[in-house]
């Protein structure tokens, strides 16, 4: 949720980041859906959602 929030900030490279310890901490865990949840949730922000403007 930390990389989403980011990301719509603006930080996409710290977002980055944060999918990415979280998508090895979940293969590391050996939590199959867990790992493919944060993938596909990455993929969508990535894909789909523009970081928010300031008013």
């Amino acid at each position: 949720m930390i990389a989403i929030v980011l990301h719509d900030l603006g930080a996409r490279k710290e977002a980055r980041k944060r999918f990415a310890t979280a998508s090895r901490a979940a293969q590391e865990s050996g939590d199959g859906q867990l790992h493919a949840w944060v993938r596909a949730r990455e993929a969508m922000v990535r894909s789909t959602m523009a970081p928010r403007r300031p008013p």
